[in-house]
């Protein structure tokens, strides 16, 4: 594999910017490996039509869930399954939908991407795709 590198020159972030100019600088590394494009992937526009999704990437299945839960079916018992069913019922809607206008590898793309807590290969041995459809036929009850 062979690592493509820009240089970006600049003055130093204005104050009180050093969080954006990082973000922005690690957004200028590019590997040229087609396997790392999710690096650069604007998940957020990703899933600008589907806030529930976002939300169970985000919120759901933060960075910390493991801190609070021991294993993925008790994030489920404890968040998903006592939402209310017309708020179950509208997140499997979107999920459906989501996975229905991409591919397996631009799921995956997305949820690695989004840097949410769970990672539905190695956590759960299967695709980002089977992992989210089988969230929402969890929901659908």
């Amino acid at each position: 594999m062979t690592a493509e590198f820009r240089v970006v020159q600049s003055a130093g972030p204005a104050p009180g910017d050093e969080g954006t100019a990082l973000v922005r600088g690690v957004q200028e590394l590019h590997l040229g490996n087609p396997e790392n494009e999710w690096m650069t992937l604007d998940y957020q526009a990703e899933l600008r039509e589907y806030p529930l999704v976002r939300n169970l990437l985000g919120a759901v299945f933060n960075q910390d869930w493991r801190e609070d839960y021991d294993r993925v079916e008790e994030v489920y018992e404890d968040i998903l399954d006592d939402e209310p069913l017309v708020a179950r019922l509208a997140r499997a809607e979107q999920i459906e939908a989501f996975v229905a206008t991409r591919s397996e590898d631009e799921v995956d793309d997305v949820i690695r991407a989004s840097q949410t807590g769970i990672r539905p290969h190695s956590d759960l041995g299967v695709s980002g795709r089977e992992w989210l459809l089988t969230v929402a036929r969890r929901l659908r009850g």
